[in-house]
């Protein structure tokens, strides 16, 4: 179960620790891994929207667990931000003028005044996330924290997908579904095709984007893998659908790291796990 309060006793070696922070849909999420102990700390907080924002309700959370502030050895933040595009590394080698010019023409009324913009590179494929997010937010936590890494969700899974397959991830699909949206990233001969998030209301829509996205690549229905992580309900109900339409559907193998970590880990977002577990 997820800590309700983060002190002294709960962290008690910051300095040795890697912290990592997912705000997603009205939720922080906290996960703390010391380098010597396998299971780490999974905290999780409501932020308090009647504050008036996502800054100031993040800002609350923090006055109330002070041991957010430490010197801990590594910080990274995992946003889920709905404002992005996935773009070759070469566009960011322009520069920050050039990759918010780029975002803000690709989202339509992208709102440049409010947003600030943030690049996460997927190592190994080529590929970089520049998202937009809110100013404030963006701000607060640059300087709120001890020079920290701020990622996109995506890019966390994507990077993930490429470094655990040791077979080459050319013709596969990888799935992780939420209870209200899943991530798909699709890996063809020259690397990744397609990286993107849907919303659905009904599991059968799920089914829908998984079979939509495959056709619009041309993928071969009866072959090519689909790996499936996240909300194991959700994984259950659609598996036999999928299975029926589709030569290879199975659940992704989940990380040994993130295995001997416990149950606290496998209680915390998938992509926070990968992050601060798997690469610590």
């Amino acid at each position: 179960m997820p800590v309700s309060t983060l002190d002294k006793e709960t962290v008690k070696s910051p300095q040795r620790s890697r912290l990592g922070l997912s705000l997603d849909r009205g939720t922080l999420h906290v996960l703390i891994k010391d380098s010597i102990a396998d299971a780490p700390v999974y905290a999780r907080f409501q932020l308090d929207m009647s504050l008036g924002s996502a800054t100031k309700a993040l800002e609350e959370i923090i006055y109330n667990n002070p041991v957010l502030l430490s010197d801990f050895a590594k910080v990274d933040v995992v946003l889920h931000s709905t404002d992005f595009v996935a773009v070759p590394d070469d566009i960011v080698k322009s520069g920050m003028e050039f990759s918010e010019a780029v975002v803000n023409a690709s989202i339509a009324d992208a709102d440049s005044e409010n947003s600030a913009t943030f690049e996460a590179p997927v190592q190994g494929s080529g590929a970089t996330i520049i998202a937009n997010d809110d100013r404030d937010l963006i701000n607060f936590i640059r300087r709120t924290f001890n020079n920290p890494t701020i990622t996109h969700s995506l890019a966390v899974l994507a990077q993930y997908y490429i470094t655990a397959s040791t077979l080459g991830t050319a013709g596969k699909m990888y799935v992780n579904l939420h209870d209200d949206r899943l991530d798909i990233a699709i890996f063809g001969d020259e690397g990744l095709s397609l990286l993107n998030t849907f919303r659905y209301d009904d599991p059968m829509d799920a089914i829908y984007y998984i079979m939509a996205t495959r056709s619009s690549l041309g993928i071969d229905q009866t072959s090519g893998e689909l790996f499936l992580s996240g909300e194991a309900s959700l994984r259950e109900t659609i598996t036999p659908t999928l299975r029926s339409y589709l030569g290879y559907v199975m659940p992704l193998v989940m990380p040994a790291q993130l295995i001997r970590a416990g149950a606290a880990a496998m209680e915390a977002p998938f992509d926070l796990t990968l992050l601060i577990i798997c690469e610590s």
